[in-house]
C-alpha cells in the first residue's frame, strides 16, 4: 500500500510540474508568442506542425488573443 502512495505522490507532483511549466509557457506566449510556442514545444505540449500549432491556438483556452494575433501577423511563412 506504501507504494501506491508513493507512486500517486508522483503522479500528483508531475501533474503540478506541468501546470506550472504550462502557466510558464503561456505567461511567456503573452509576451513574446513566439517565445512561448517554441517553449510549448519544447515541453511537448504543443505539436511542431503547422497544423498542430494552429489546432494548440484554436483550442487552447487562455491564450492571450493579442498574442494570437501578434503570432499570426509575424510574416512567417510557417505562421500562414
Amino acid at each position: 500500500e506504501d507504494v501506491d502512495g508513493n507512486q500517486q505522490m508522483d503522479e500528483l507532483e508531475q501533474k503540478k510540474a506541468y501546470k506550472v511549466n504550462y502557466q510558464k509557457a503561456l505567461t511567456q506566449f503573452k509576451k513574446k508568442p513566439k517565445k512561448g510556442i517554441k517553449l510549448l514545444q519544447k515541453l511537448d505540449m504543443c505539436g511542431e506542425s503547422a497544423a498542430e500549432v494552429a489546432k494548440f491556438l484554436m483550442q487552447t483556452q487562455g491564450l492571450d488573443k493579442n498574442g494570437i494575433g501578434e503570432y499570426l501577423g509575424e510574416a512567417d511563412q510557417f505562421n500562414l
